[in-house]
């Protein structure tokens, strides 16, 4: 059960609105924990750090010079062969018609 009662605020200069909208996404927050903030109804919360994840840290240096150059003539050569067939498909296509 929610305890929390909720208000209507009217009649805001759009200045105002516009300065405490700014602050509310400058600080990744929504306007209404913006305002309980302001009003002291939550307590301030610590600076967060960012979050630093470390699913790949195995991964990033684990190949040798030589076999991340393998990967990457390995990984042209399909590149070039994948642009050769779409050029191919294309001229067929065309041939037939399909792009007039």
């Amino acid at each position: 059960m929610n305890d929390s009662i909720q208000y209507t605020v009217r009649d805001i200069p759009p200045a105002i609105d516009a300065q405490l909208k700014a602050q509310a996404k400058k600080q990744g927050i929504s306007l209404n924990k913006l305002l309980l903030k302001k009003i002291g109804a939550l307590p301030p919360q610590k600076s967060k750090k960012p979050k630093v994840y470390h699913d790949l840290d195995w991964f990033f240096g684990s190949m040798s010079k030589e076999g991340a150059d393998e990967l990457d003539a390995i990984i042209m050569e399909e590149r070039q062969a994948a642009r050769k067939r779409a050029q191919e498909e294309y001229e067929a296509e065309k041939a037939r018609g399909e792009w007039d």
